[in-house]
């Protein structure tokens, strides 16, 4: 078995499609971009990147397989394989927020749904304010774990308080 089929998120385009651009295609400007070209959403290589405000590129999602993140207002928010972090290093994260739960124990449909909550989250932001916290002072983990909390306005979804293990975002 090589690298590709172990990795958590070697999310199909049919998987992307069905799980997260189905949600999301009446309230956002999808495009799909491979080898940094706009391609259709019947391309048959591999998605690389979505947006979801059209060619302004400010709001989208990478899809590296062992690596999936959210880019919105300068933010980077990182799901890596479970298998891979031991290989992400400080500077791989640094000025990056890192989803610490357990991806490797779901399906895809999970993972995307999960990336699905987050970017309904950030969808319409105004502003995104990040504060980090130092979870584990000394560890034998090749990068210091944190867990974050995002300040997000959004008057576009209801306010509270939506926590996903080490992330805590607060919607006003």
């Amino acid at each position: 078995m090589n690298n590709e089929e172990r990795w958590c998120m070697n999310f199909t385009n049919d998987e992307i499609k069905t799980y997260l651009i189905e949600q999301l295609k009446q309230n956002a400007d999808v495009k799909y971009i491979v080898n940094d070209k706009y391609v259709s959403a019947d391309c048959q290589e591999d998605f690389e990147y979505v947006t979801f405000d059209g060619t302004k590129q400010e709001f989208y999602v990478s899809f590296l397989k062992s690596q999936t993140s959210i880019f919105v207002d300068s933010n980077e928010i990182m799901f890596i394989d479970d298998n891979e972090k031991k290989y992400y290093t400080s500077s791989d994260i640094d000025d990056c927020i890192v989803y610490e739960g357990i991806l490797n124990d779901k399906s895809h449909e999970q993972i995307l749904e999960l990336v699905l909550k987050f970017i309904h989250l950030f969808q319409g932001a105004s502003k995104v304010e990040v504060v980090e916290v130092k979870m584990v002072e000394k560890s034998f983990d090749s990068y210091t774990k944190k867990a974050y909390i995002l300040n997000i306005e959004n008057s576009y979804v209801n306010g509270g308080r939506y926590e996903f293990d080490n992330i805590v975002m607060n919607v006003i």
